[in-house]
């Protein structure tokens, strides 16, 4: 079954930020300003769309490091996301922590770490409170 990749309404951190940016129109919606400079600003909707397409790819994956490269050749924009981690978040929930990384037309990039987690009806969601569990030493 294919769940969709959908926004955080809740979280005001850099990570939501970006996944708020991948909706279509979130830039008309609230300030977000401070994404100046930044890929997200340059993306243009197919390039949102790619990306969005290369998250879920990702979320949906069976392969615990799956990895994802995005490239609009018509506007030079791109970039790469890969599951770190799967995990059980304390309240039972699948959970995936991903790092992204992007690049935008004009040459700007970066990269971000967050974990996201499915809500109950099954879509994800990005958590900012989930985190995998600390491996054994």
């Amino acid at each position: 079954m294919k769940h969709r990749f959908s926004t955080a309404s809740a979280w005001c951190g850099l990570a939501a930020c970006v996944v708020i940016a991948l909706a279509p129109g979130a830039f008309g919606q609230g300030n977000l300003g401070f994404l100046r400079n930044t890929p997200l600003q340059s993306f243009n909707e197919q390039d949102r769309a790619l990306l969005r397409e290369a998250m879920a790819d990702v979320l949906n994956s069976s392969e615990p490091t799956a990895s994802r490269t995005w490239k609009n050749d018509a506007t030079g924009s791109g970039g790469t996301i890969q599951s770190l981690a799967r995990f059980d978040n304390a309240d039972g929930r699948e959970c995936r922590q991903l790092q992204m990384q992007n690049r935008g037309s004009r040459g700007e990039s970066n990269a971000l770490t967050m974990s996201v987690c499915r809500d109950d009806k099954g879509e994800w969601r990005a958590d900012p409170h989930a985190q995998p569990p600390e491996e054994p030493k």
